[in-house]
């Protein structure tokens, strides 16, 4: 855990799952994105990008 400022919460790195945007590099914790788990590890598993709503 670091206090670096993420994702559209400006909250650090506090545990929980995140996702990096492949436009931006920013990270993201995937609950602020209404993203579910099983989705990014199926993202993951293919290889395929992901795209965080600001770009």
């Amino acid at each position: 855990d670091d206090d670096t400022p993420y994702c559209i919460c400006r909250g650090p790195d506090d545990g929980r799952y995140m996702i990096a945007c492949d436009s931006c590099d920013e990270w993201y914790h995937i609950d602020c994105l209404n993203l579910n788990l099983k989705h990014v590890r199926a993202l993951e598993a293919t290889h395929q990008t992901y795209t965080c709503p600001k770009c």
